[in-house]
């Protein structure tokens, strides 16, 4: 039964034989034998683990069963899933589709369920890479290597994302709230990946990290200069917008009731 496994699960395929004598059990992927190391390992009763899973990983998996009588032998297609590849905007990348097996695979590279030719920017290699050269967003999208032979085929889906530097779609607006009322500010970047954001008051990192900063309560300390920076692995962006808290007066020295005679001078403070 053909298997699949996303990147970094682990994997056991099994194969069990009888005969007489007891069959010992080797397993192949494509024509080398699998050799056990920190990430795979084997088992006598024909169990093959693979741990860690990398994209490099899949193909055709052969168990042989052999002993003094004959051998007998079954293969498996493992795939990994979708995996997902960053690059940035005008750099060239390279995917690997490691296609191995008995005959060999013919391996050829899908966009979005088109078939890519071996010229232009982006491409497909006789050896199975897939070459995206001066990326662009445009670049952007779902890529599928299919590995044929008469054996079968094994295909492995890759996400391929190309950066885009962080934009504001939205700038906080400068605003005055009376004391005691509800600060709102908000701050809306678009980009890829999708950008993170942080807040600034007077130069001093505030523990918000998302597009909207609400202060309730408003107090006088909350007023001053605000900054929001969206940052991804492409670039980073910034706005700022000022705040006013307005203090409604308040009376702290009411005059006092006077008596003067007639002709003195009233002075009233207050």
């Amino acid at each position: 039964k053909d298997r699949s496994a996303r990147i970094g699960d682990s994997i056991t395929l099994e194969c069990l034989a009888t005969g007489y004598p007891p069959p010992k059990i080797q397993w192949y992927k494509g024509r080398e034998l699998v050799v056990p190391d920190r990430r795979i390992a084997t088992s006598s009763r024909g169990h093959l683990v693979i741990n860690a899973i990398q994209q490099s990983d899949t193909g055709y998996y052969t168990c042989v069963a052999v002993n003094t009588a004959g051998s007998d032998s079954v293969s498996v297609s493992f795939s990994v899933d979708q995996t997902d590849v960053f690059v940035f905007p005008d750099d060239n990348s390279a995917v690997q589709c490691l296609g191995v097996g008995i005959p060999p695979p013919v391996v050829t590279w899908y966009k979005d369920d088109k078939p890519l030719g071996v010229g232009g920017r982006v491409y497909s290699t006789t050896q199975g890479e897939l070459i995206i050269s001066r990326a662009t967003p445009e670049d952007s999208g779902t890529y599928s290597c299919v590995a044929r032979s008469s054996a079968g085929s094994v295909t492995a889906v890759v996400q391929v994302s190309v950066g885009v530097p962080p934009a504001i779609l939205k700038r906080p607006s400068d605003i005055a709230v009376n004391m005691g009322d509800v600060i709102r500010l908000e701050c809306v970047f678009q980009g890829v990946p999708t950008p993170r954001v942080t807040w600034q008051h007077n130069g001093r990192n505030l523990q918000y990290m998302t597009p909207r900063l609400v202060i309730r309560d408003a107090r006088p300390q909350d007023a001053g200069l605000y900054r929001c920076t969206g940052t991804n692995l492409a670039g980073r962006a910034s706005a700022e917008t000022s705040v006013t808290v307005r203090i409604t007066p308040k009376i702290i020295q009411p005059p006092t009731d006077r008596t003067l005679n007639e002709g003195e001078t009233l002075i009233l403070s207050c």
